[in-house]
């Protein structure tokens, strides 16, 4: 019985899917993409349901690939808005994760922490940790 619970939660997974794309587009590498400056826009998700939205340019996420560090400049003054990260320097590493295709192509982690899966589309970068329950960050150039 549990076998087949699993196989069930399984096929949903694998069904589920709002790409109306018809092309079979592999996602960008992340390191071919996140490097450089993007502004947090949006966290959402987690438990609670969240939906905080910031104005862009109130906090900023400055990837550098060369040093694997990422620079957060976070000047939001509303403590009620979940905001991620403080000011500060962070070490980041992407991890690629074949065996988990279903969930995502690749991940990154800051401070050896998973912020969960690494997606792109129309110039905006999407971290997004909503498969175990956690944030969604949505980011534009």
């Amino acid at each position: 019985m549990k076998n087949l619970i699993y196989l069930f939660l399984i096929s949903i997974l694998s069904s589920c899917n709002d790409n109306n794309d018809t092309n079979n587009n592999t996602p960008a590498p992340i390191n071919a993409s996140v490097n450089g400056t993007w502004k947090l826009i949006k966290v959402s998700g987690m438990l609670s349901g969240i939906e905080h939205n910031f104005a862009p340019g109130i906090i900023t996420w400055t990837f550098d690939e060369s040093s694997q560090k990422v620079t957060v400049v976070n000047t939001n003054a509303n403590s009620n808005l979940d905001d991620v990260l403080e000011s500060g320097i962070y070490s980041y590493e992407t991890t690629s994760n074949p065996a988990q295709e279903l969930l995502c192509v690749e991940s990154v982690k800051i401070n050896s922490e998973n912020y969960g899966c690494v997606s792109f589309e129309n110039n905006q970068l999407r971290i997004d940790e909503s498969y175990l329950d956690g944030a969604t960050l949505d980011f534009i150039k």
